[in-house]
């Protein structure tokens, strides 16, 4: 990780952070539906939706951790890791673990009691990468499943 470094991103990374996002869109077929715009906004404005972290090497960024805070009903505050990506060729040399790490102590200094995240189960690199940082998959262990009720699904829910 030689020159590279970690920190809280600010509003004026979001234009390289989109860039990542629409690398990172490869793994889904349906892509980003947001702007730089609509990044800055729900990040950088009044009432921020996520914390953003990124890696830079020098004044490059070359990686970016996304995440929210949620709440649990059995342990409290949560943090969420909704995105985590590094560009292909700065993977495998701790670039990863370092952002990993900062959400994660970003939600122990908040007094999260843990950090949740998916991964597409294609997606056997990233499965590897948090086995090996001791998470540990819902879906085997205690059978949980991953429910969403997109835009449409929720607008004809309410017109029910």
């Amino acid at each position: 990780m030689d020159g590279v470094v970690t920190r809280k991103a600010q509003k004026d990374d979001c234009a390289s952070v989109m860039d990542l996002i629409q690398e990172f869109a490869k793994y889904d077929p349906d892509g980003p539906k947001i702007c730089q715009k609509t990044l800055e906004e729900d990040g950088f404005g009044k009432d921020p939706a996520f914390h953003c972290f990124v890696a830079l090497q020098e004044s490059k960024v070359i990686g970016y951790a996304i995440s929210y805070l949620s709440y649990s009903t059995w342990e409290g505050r949560s943090i969420v890791l909704e995105d985590l990506y590094v560009q292909p060729s700065y993977q495998g040399i701790g670039i990863g673990s370092a952002l990993l790490k900062e959400v994660t102590q970003y939600g122990l200094d908040l007094g999260c009691s843990r950090v949740n995240f998916y991964s597409l189960k294609s997606n056997y690199t990233a499965l590897a990468f948090y086995k090996a940082k001791g998470a540990i998959n819902l879906t085997e262990a205690e059978g949980w499943d991953l429910f969403e009720m997109n835009k449409k699904v929720m607008g004809q829910f309410i017109r029910e």
